[in-house]
Parts: structure tokens; C-alpha cells; sequence
């Protein structure tokens, strides 16, 4: 594993094609010097690979990384290139935290392909259509907190998803989530939610919070019998 977060470097071929070979997990977070990443065809084992905070446009050069599992692409300082992403079939996890901010938001459809991914990350973007990932049937979590989501319907057929942040969303329902029947936790606060009907049922629901809501009534909340942690202030 190499860690050279936060370092003042544009990349790591100073480490021989020997080294690169054996990398398995690579942080460039913050590397803010970091924009190419050609070097890296070289590291035919390399399973993790962050570079948020990097000014890094294009993953083209990564399809030919089949081990690569991992993907931290969070607040990238220039556009993110969707459809090469697109093209890293053998993701399991994307972080793409905070690398969208312009309006009208950026279109999903080049994820489709990613039908591995367990774990997406969508939070602080400028995201609004949700319906492209609906060939993400693997998802186990799912973060879409401070987006402008406001249609969820697909989220009923993620019958794997087992944690959730609709935090900040422009969410009025939660009823797509009755299908959820993994849900372990949940947050939507600071949303206009009001009925917590769809979450009666869900046995698994451990962790809820629905603080800053119009939520009025807990009473749905009764057969969620997993539940220890609740917050409904406000």
C-alpha cells in the first residue's frame, strides 16, 4: 500500500515499473498536482485507488486496471469524465462526494454498465435523475445526501441496499422504500417528508434519522423491532 495524500507529487513513476507492479493500493488524495494518470496502466494489481482533491479529468487510462475494485474520485478539481468510468466494469465501490456542483446536474447514464458496485456515493453533487442506476441491483449503500434527488421510484429494486442517506434531498415520500426489506439505516433529515408508513415492516431498520422533517406520527415506526437508534428533532 502507498499513501502520498496530501503530497507535493504529479505522480509515481519515480518508483520503476517493478514498484508499480506491485501496488495493490494507491492514495493520491489531495495530490493537487496529480492530472495524468497514464503511469498507472503499470500496476496491473492495483485494487484501491483514491484521487479526490486531485486535478485529474480523465480514468481512460484505469480500463485496463481489471483488479481495480475501488474508486475514491471525491471533490475533483476539474470535470469527471462519467463515460470512462463508466468503462471500470469491475468497481465494487465509486466515490464521486462532491465532484459535481454545476447546474443542469450531469447525467448518469454512462454508470449504467457498473452492475458490481455495492457502494455508491453521490453526496454533495448537483445530481438530480437517479433513474440510470437502476442496472445497480449489487448496491448495498447508497449516498445521495444534499442533492437535488426528488424522484426515488428506483430505489425500490435495490433489494441488496442495506444503508441509505437521503439527507438534504428534495424527497416528499419515502414509499419506494417498503420494497427495502435490508434496510439497516436510514437517514432523510432535513427533507419534507411527512409519513413514515413505508417504513413499517422493515425488521432490519436499526438506525433512522428524520430530524429537521414534517414527520408528525411515530406509530408506523412500532414493528421495527431492530431499532436502537432514533432522531426525529424537530
Amino acid at each position: 500500500d502507498l499513501d502520498l495524500s496530501h503530497c507535493p507529487v504529479a505522480g509515481v513513476e519515480s518508483m520503476g515499473p517493478k514498484g508499480l507492479q506491485k501496488l495493490v493500493s494507491l492514495n493520491l488524495s489531495d495530490c493537487t498536482f496529480v492530472s495524468d494518470l497514464s503511469s498507472l496502466v503499470s500496476c496491473p494489481h492495483l485494487d484501491h485507488l483514491a484521487i479526490g482533491g486531485t486535478s485529474v479529468a480523465s480514468v481512460a487510462p484505469l480500463v485496463r486496471l481489471k483488479s481495480l475494485k475501488s474508486l475514491i474520485y471525491d471533490r475533483s478539481i476539474g470535470s469527471v469524465d462519467l463515460k470512462a468510468i463508466g468503462s471500470l466494469t469491475s468497481l465494487t465501490e465509486l466515490n464521486l462526494n462532491g465532484s459535481f456542483t454545476s447546474q443542469p446536474g450531469p447525467d448518469l447514464t454512462p454508470l449504467m454498465t457498473l452492475g458490481a458496485l455495492e457502494t455508491l456515493s453521490l453526496a454533495h453533487t448537483s445530481v438530480e435523475n437517479i433513474g440510470p442506476l437502476s442496472e445497480c441491483f449489487e448496491l448495498t449503500t447508497l449516498d445521495l445526501a444534499d442533492t437535488p434527488v426528488s424522484n426515488i421510484d428506483i430505489l425500490a429494486g435495490f433489494e441488496h441496499l442495506e444503508f441509505l442517506s437521503l439527507a438534504g434531498t428534495q424527497i416528499c415520500s419515502l414509499d419506494p422504500l417498503s420494497w427495502n426489506k435490508k434496510l439497516r439505516s436510514l437517514s432523510f433529515y432535513g427533507t419534507q417528508v411527512k409519513d413514515l408508513g413505508p417504513l413499517a415492516g422493515l425488521e432490519h431498520l436499526s438506525a433512522l434519522n428524520g430530524s429537521d422533517t414534517l414527520v408528525e406520527s411515530i406509530g408506523p415506526l412500532a414493528s421495527c423491532r431492530s431499532l436502537v437508534h432514533l432522531d426525529l428533532r424537530n
